[in-house]
């Protein structure tokens, strides 16, 4: 049933590639298309970008001559598809029903998190699938298992090598910890000398790892330790972080039309009129009480549920509790740090069903859940993102690289997407304007383009006016936004 729940999910995702690609994503593949080492190790996750790479290269061995975003995307897709196959699997074995494990696993497929992920190519569900695969291991290995040297070895090594594919990954750690615990005749020294097994193998791979970080430098020339420790001060805590990250959650389970993955949902309510807000109010309203459902049931049933599954639970809190603690702080709004707390929602779904005293009942309320979120999430979010026909950014590269040169040199501006949708469809060079104004972009862009004998044309912006240094001219439209050229003096 997993292979068949697996195989539907990669099916609907590859039918749904999104055809609207993140910013994210077209930095991702970008970055793969480079080539260039720097930009092939990302040290949040230094192993994902080789992995990424090396699928691309495979698809090219195997007669592929487009880009790279295809592939990433097809990755995904299997990855996500992997994901919910490991969930069936998983919620099969702890509830020991196959239809409760079914219809979990499909909810998480059509879950608005998971279905974006699966069709982008931000690299986020080849890790949720190695972080589902782990935790499956760890919670139901039996525990004569934790006895043998050699498996806490092997597990100590997958969680090194887990943690260098995706840093998140090391909430896995203190599960492991506490998985290993002696069951049958509780011993301290029993259990620190596997604590020492799974530490020293997993220290393996993340000493290798940080000494070629150590003498490496990172994608912006600095030093690769010192700009990863930079990274711990980027998030933020304050007094919105909770219902900030809340509604993040929440948006992982019902996505809304014209909210992509970072949501952008101050910019949208400040120009949305009176019925626009009651609208998005009331739908998310809704979808905060589903969320909430399973948690309520779980503190109202707490004794029934711990006496029937208290191990499983407790290594469920403590996988999911840490990643929660990081999205709260990282970016608390971005779905894609919810996924993995996502999936310990279905989890807590599954362990639910399983004590409930309706089963039946409660299955055909998943069941209709399940086809709620496909539904929903389908219409108002995943079909329209299908259709490049709506993305005006792709157009508007599109019709700008007509116009222009792979020698001239674009400006744009440097708060808007289509920066990167010229870079990657268009491939012209990009400068962007920020805050310094369009002039001064320009006069930067006449320097580099005068260097490689191109010319300079502003796309999407106010141009600038006419002066001593250079002239300004209509240069016609692209997808209706102005395109303009800008010849030096």
């Amino acid at each position: 049933m997993a292979v068949l729940l697996g195989g539907a999910a990669l099916a609907m995702y590859g039918a749904t590639l999104s055809r609207q690609p993140t910013a994210d994503s077209l930095l991702f593949a970008l970055a793969i298309e480079s080539g260039v080492p720097g930009q092939l190790i990302n040290l949040r996750h230094p192993l994902l970008h080789p992995l990424a790479w090396s699928f691309v290269e495979l698809w090219r061995l195997l007669g592929w001559t487009g880009r790279a975003l295809l592939p990433l995307q097809m990755l995904n897709a299997l990855g996500g598809a992997a994901a919910v196959a490991l969930l069936q699997h998983l919620a099969t074995r702890a509830t020991g029903s196959a239809w409760i494990g079914s219809a979990v696993a499909a909810g998480f497929a059509v879950s608005g998190a998971t279905w974006l992920l699966s069709t982008e190519a931000e690299f986020v569900t080849v890790p949720l699938a190695l972080n589902l695969a782990l935790f499956d291991l760890i919670v139901r290995a039996p525990p004569e298992r934790w006895a043998r040297p050699p498996f806490l070895f092997g597990v100590g090594m997958a969680l090194g090598i887990a943690v260098l594919v995706y840093l998140s990954l090391a909430a896995l750690l203190p599960v492991a910890a506490l998985a290993a615990r002696p069951q049958r005749t509780p011993s301290w020294r029993v259990w620190l000398q596997r604590l020492s097994w799974l530490a020293g193998s997993a220290a393996v791979p993340l000493i290798v790892a940080g000494a070629l970080l150590a003498v490496s430098v990172s994608a912006d020339g600095g030093p690769a330790l010192s700009t990863l420790m930079g990274w711990i001060g980027y998030g933020s805590l304050g007094w919105f972080t909770l219902p900030h990250g809340a509604y993040g959650f929440t948006r992982s389970l019902l996505l809304y039309p014209g909210l992509g993955m970072n949501d952008r949902t101050s910019a949208y309510l400040a120009t949305a009129g009176r019925l626009e807000r009651a609208t998005f109010a009331g739908y998310y309203a809704l979808a905060a009480a589903l969320a909430i459902v399973p948690l309520w049931l779980a503190a109202r049933r707490r004794t029934i549920l711990l006496a029937a599954h208290r191990r499983t639970v407790t290594l469920l809190a403590l996988w999911a509790l840490p990643q929660a603690a990081l999205a709260f702080y990282w970016v608390p709004g971005d779905c894609s740090f919810w996924a993995p707390v996502l999936t310990a929602w279905w989890l807590l779904v599954a362990l639910l069903l399983a004590i409930a005293a309706h089963q039946r009942r409660g299955l055909a309320a998943v069941a209709v859940l399940a086809l709620v979120l496909m539904l929903v999430n389908a219409a108002l979010f995943v079909l329209p993102r299908h259709d490049r026909q709506r993305n005006r950014d792709y157009w508007i590269a599109a019709g700008t690289a007509e116009r222009t040169d792979p020698a001239d040199i674009v400006v744009t501006g440097a708060d808007d997407i289509l920066s990167l949708y010229l870079s990657y469809f268009a491939r012209r060079t990009v400068v962007t304007a920020g805050r310094d104004g369009t002039a001064r972009a320009v006069d930067e862009a006449l320097t580099r383009a005068a260097a490689r004998g191109g010319r300079v044309f502003v796309v999407g912006l106010p141009p600038p006016a006419s002066g001593d240094r250079f002239t300004v001219r209509a240069a016609g439209h692209a997808a209706g936004a102005p395109v303009w050229e800008v010849r030096a003096e």
